[in-house]
């Protein structure tokens, strides 16, 4: 089964937020929605399930849901904030969806409890929310969308406020419940790691449509616009002048790879540098480097930022764009250093 939207629009007064949007997603499967803020990500979960005034089409297989109430639809919504409620135990409010569904109160609370130890809370049953840990505040939140036995299960930017390691582990629980419970699941986040961690296809959401839905490979392989590639968070494109197999940007000459064009935007996946050291190449650079096109560049590191384990330089070639590549431990701030080019990670449209 798929739920399914086609041609879905979602206006707020003469504002148009979502225009002819087409979406699909089998059950068990998990697409993540990038966008900008503001690019109706949002407004797109909650005209799935209801909660505000939409046109267009909504299925469930053949089962039309667009006229139906929000609580018929069988869709639950997993919000930011969690919106739990304080005045009640972490048992009630996982039952409290059950009980707006009429479930007599000895198996909403024994099917509550049973979804609280699913979501690893076993023995929580009469805590209060706000002696809960964030962690434990958005498994409490999960447990009460999945306790409605939904069929698609809709996450607004659930793992925001968690610390990273927190954040991946729950996500990819997350992505295990779903396979396992056969739910259609639409994650809407910023995070693009995140996305491609716990997603089976990512859909880019620009100018009010779906700009490319693809599985995470593909969708970094092969970003379809330059647009795509500002929502994945590719460097800023440069013009270009295209003769034979390379791309003179101005700053630098580049590996292309189109032959259809002259004139192109050039755009730098964040794998496009390599620094190396002592002149040893990676497994996968330019092999041979020519007067016009060489197998490696100078550049001048602008800064270095620690990122857990790892180190992150930023360096600028020429007067180029700035560029973010994984730093060496014996490089610093002002050096000068060779970086080895990736032709597959340099896009030109």
């Amino acid at each position: 089964m798929t739920l399914r939207a086609r041609g879905l629009r979602v206006a707020y007064g003469a504002r148009p937020v979502l225009n002819d949007l087409d979406l699909h997603v089998a059950a068990g499967e998990i697409v993540a929605v990038l966008g900008a803020s503001g690019s109706g990500k949002s407004s797109l979960l909650r005209a799935l399930c209801g909660l505000i005034p939409s046109s267009g089409s909504i299925q469930w297989g053949d089962q039309e849901l667009s006229q139906l109430a929000p609580h018929r639809r069988q869709i639950g919504l997993m919000f930011q904030d969690h919106a739990l409620f304080d005045h009640l135990s972490v048992t009630e409010n996982v039952a409290f969806g059950l009980k707006m569904q009429g479930v007599e109160r000895s198996a909403r609370l024994l099917q509550a409890e049973q979804w609280l130890e699913i979501v690893g809370l076993a023995g929580f049953d009469q805590r209060r929310i706000a002696s809960l840990s964030g962690g434990e505040q958005q498994r409490v939140a999960l447990a009460r969308a999945l306790a409605c036995a939904p069929r698609a299960l809709l996450l607004d930017e659930p793992f925001g406020a968690l610390d990273p390691t927190l954040r991946a582990r729950l996500a990819l629980e997350v992505r295990e419940l779903v396979r396992r419970h056969s739910i259609a699941a639409i994650l809407v986040t910023h995070d693009h790691g995140e996305a491609f961690l716990i997603s089976d296809r990512v859909a880019v959401l620009i100018d009010q449509r779906i700009a490319q839905m693809d599985t995470p490979t593909e969708l970094w392989s092969h970003p379809v616009s330059v647009a795509v590639c500002a929502a994945l968070g590719f460097g800023p494109p440069s013009r270009g002048v295209v003769t034979g197999d390379s791309v003179d940007c101005g700053w630098a000459t580049l590996p292309c790879r189109r032959r259809d064009a002259t004139h192109v935007e050039v755009v730098l996946r964040p794998d496009a540098f390599t620094i190396i050291d002592d002149g040893v190449l990676p497994a996968n650079p330019l092999a041979v480097g020519t007067s016009a096109m060489p197998a490696t560049l100078r550049a001048r590191v602008q800064s270095i930022v620690p990122h857990g384990d790892r180190l992150e330089a930023t360096v600028r070639v020429g007067d180029g764009p700035l560029m973010r590549v994984a730093a060496l431990a014996n490089i610093h701030v002002g050096s000068e250093v060779q970086i080895a080019i990736n032709p597959d990670a340099v896009l030109c449209y």
